[in-house]
């Protein structure tokens, strides 16, 4: 996802910096229509450095997901992909 300029700040000791783009792992149960974040890494605009995000946080808890969100969206390609 890449962000609008100054539209995310972080927190803590990066709370001095804006995001620029992050990119996140998620997983999908299509069976139960659920989804966890697996992985997150943001990258800063003011001076190219990242934060990888602790890895205790993760992986979330499976949550379910909402219905007319870019997540709906998301599971339903997902879960409609067949191998060949």
């Amino acid at each position: 996802m890449v962000m609008a300029p100054h539209f995310q700040r972080g927190t803590g000791v990066y709370a001095d910096k804006w995001w620029s783009y992050h990119l996140e792992r998620e997983a999908f149960n299509c069976g139960e229509e659920m989804s966890r974040r697996e992985a997150l890494i943001v990258y800063f605009v003011d001076d190219g450095t990242n934060w990888p995000g602790a890895t205790t946080d993760y992986p979330t808890a499976w949550r379910p997901v909402a219905p007319d969100t870019v997540a709906e969206g998301e599971i339903k390609f997902v879960c409609a992909w067949k191998t060949k």
